[in-house]
């Protein structure tokens, strides 16, 4: 069964976050490393080309639009690309990375409006509380903008990449998901937001207290060697998993919540996949199943076998007669031995065998028609009128 079929609680979402994580930040750290290279490309092509063909100011003009590319592609282009990825993964579909990315294409410019209005609210929201000169109401203010404006958005994203709503009904979707359980939803939601700076305060006294005990004498900020480097970058991907995982986490838990939300538009779904699989298919339903032997009522047990009857065009009533009994034995089975086997557990076909006595007996009576045949023909050409003779007088 799926993740989003089954009922959830914070245990079992982080433990099929980390394993779906698991199996997917591969693909993460491609597309990182493919993201980085097209940055490093860019900044080549516009620090040396720009110079060269263009003057300093179109050089700045250039740069300042590249840098507000990159923050385009880092805040809503990316995150609605891992959603497509993780969404693709948990439903078990065999979604590449290019796909993925080019499905999030539409939804990451709806991404960016849909933030800008969540970012005007929550400032207009502190601002307001702010015009009270009043600490507590203004740290009253930040926390009404987190629990009713930052939490109820939270699932925008998901909503604009996995449904294609619109930056207005992406909104109003996440906030009725998550108002529908707001307090589990809210717990739920605090363990993802929290799980990063969990990360970094736990790596932060990691290296704190690694530092004096394992490398005090060799430790020095402005001369690194190449170990602590490799600390350093190994403590750097530890965050960015436990951040990917948080990511993670939370498309999971709108794939849960969105499936119990629309559990009726799901199951409809679902009905007519299984309709058009079992349409399509070329076998019946009941292929595979046992034959039964059939009841009284379709078959009496008087009921008698229907005789295939021949006519023989021969001029010889003592041949056709000899062929008429023979096709009656041939086709005429005994009723009694029918009934016999068409009541048996099994499924028998009523089959004619021929011994080597019927072969030379319908051998011999093909001869003779042959002969019958030969001899009719004869009598027509003495009876033709090039054999009349006409007489002399």
């Amino acid at each position: 069964m799926d993740f989003k079929k089954k009922p959830f609680n914070l245990f079992t979402l982080w433990i099929e976050a980390f394993k779906l994580a698991n199996s997917t930040f591969g693909s993460l750290v491609l597309g990182c490393v493919l993201l980085a290279l097209f940055y490093l490309v860019a900044c080549v092509v516009l620090g040396f080309l720009g110079r060269l063909l263009f003057g300093q100011v179109l050089m700045m003009l250039g740069a300042f639009l590249m840098v507000l590319f990159m923050v385009y592609m880092t805040r809503c282009i990316v995150p609605c690309t891992i959603v497509n990825l993780i969404a693709a993964r948990a439903n078990k579909e065999g979604t590449s990375l290019p796909q993925c990315f080019s499905r999030a294409l539409f939804p990451a410019f709806y991404f960016l409006l849909s933030s800008i209005l969540i970012w005007l609210a929550s400032l207009i929201t502190l601002w307001v509380f702010k015009l009270t000169n009043s600490a507590l109401l203004s740290g009253l203010g930040v926390l009404a903008s987190f629990f009713f404006i930052t939490l109820p958005c939270a699932f925008t994203a998901q909503a604009l990449a996995l449904r294609g709503e619109n930056p207005i009904s992406a909104i109003k979707y996440s906030v009725d998901l998550v108002f529908n359980r707001y307090f589990t939803t809210a717990i739920m939601l605090l363990s993802i937001y929290i799980l990063p700076v969990v990360a970094v305060l736990v790596c932060a006294l990691a290296l704190v207290i690694g530092i004096p005990l394992f490398g005090a004498e060799s430790f020095d900020i402005t001369h690194l060697t190449v170990g602590w480097y490799g600390v350093f970058l190994l403590v750097g991907v530890v965050w960015v998993f436990m951040l990917y995982c948080a990511f993670t986490a939370k498309t999971l838990l709108f794939l849960n919540l969105d499936y119990g939300y629309n559990r009726a538009s799901f199951e409809l779904e679902d009905a007519a996949i299984l309709e058009q699989e079992s349409v399509s298919t070329v076998l019946p339903v009941s292929a595979g199943m046992p034959v039964q032997a059939p009841t009284q009522d379709i078959i009496a047990p008087d009921a008698q076998v229907g005789m295939l009857k021949a006519t023989v065009s021969s001029d010889d009533k003592h041949m056709q007669n000899a062929t008429q009994q023979h096709l009656d034995q041939v086709y005429s089975p005994d009723n009694a031995k029918v009934q016999q086997y068409m009541h048996q557990e099994e499924d028998r076909m009523p089959t004619i065998l021929f011994d080597d006595d019927m072969a030379a007996e319908m051998a011999k009576n093909q001869e003779i028609l042959e002969k019958q045949k030969e001899h009719s023909a004869h009598k027509q050409q003495d009876n033709g009128p090039d054999n009349i003779k006409l007489s002399k007088r």
